[in-house]
């Protein structure tokens, strides 16, 4: 979905690259067409439909930049640059969706297992005998955001892992929060009756699946 950011694939995963080569290719062709099955699948539906995308926080910790084996969220101007690309693409995407599925009632949910470890300074640096520095809230919130603007439907932050940020998510924009029940923490009620008290949406992993 990275509108003008070129990645490849290496034996640890994604990494950025200087020019688009086969690896991306692939994965477009691919998207294109899971779009035509979508189509094909859901021809005139006018029902909920829920897709889900990689959130902005998570993709920077688990992209490598060219030329190192660190993530991109150890880079400033590289999150900034993956962020923007994703804001575009993923308003894109929604569009394209939407256009394929004229009538559904379209939900978008952005996974970010990832945003308390980028919050806390958990996230490991290349050697793994680090980790690198917490982002400030504020940062965190601030890219949720610009992502969050550009996409037409109901949005949703999922995390699931421990110590959800509920107020990050919350001031993000997001329409609705998404966590795991059993990985809420003694103390953390009080989070969850303040997005309930803004009016957000929860979705609710309760049932073992």
């Amino acid at each position: 979905l990275l509108i003008d950011i070129p990645a490849e694939v290496t034996p640890r995963g994604w990494r950025l690259a200087e020019r688009p080569g086969r690896d991306v290719a692939r994965a477009r062709s691919m998207l294109s067409s899971d779009l035509d099955v979508l189509a094909e699948v859901l021809d005139g539906f006018g029902g909920l439909l829920k897709i889900q995308l990689c959130g902005p926080w998570t993709l920077a910790a688990s992209m490598e930049l060219p030329h190192t084996m660190n993530v991109a969220v150890a880079d400033p101007g590289a999150v900034a640059d993956l962020t923007a690309s994703l804001a575009e693409g993923a308003a894109a995407h929604v569009a394209e969706v939407l256009k394929r599925v004229p009538g559904a009632q379209l939900v978008v949910q952005l996974d970010e297992p990832s945003l308390p470890a980028v919050a806390e300074g958990e996230v490991p640096t290349a050697s793994g005998l680090s980790r690198l520095a917490a982002v400030e809230p504020h940062t965190l919130r601030d890219g949720l955001a610009q992502v969050l603007v550009g996409i037409r439907g109901y949005t949703v932050v999922h995390c699931c892992a421990a110590t959800v940020p509920f107020g990050i998510i919350r001031e993000s924009g997001a329409s609705a929060v998404s966590f795991d029940l059993s990985q809420l923490r003694r103390g953390e009620e009080d989070a969850v009756a303040e997005v309930a008290e803004a009016g957000m949406g929860q979705l609710i992993g309760a049932v073992p699946t």
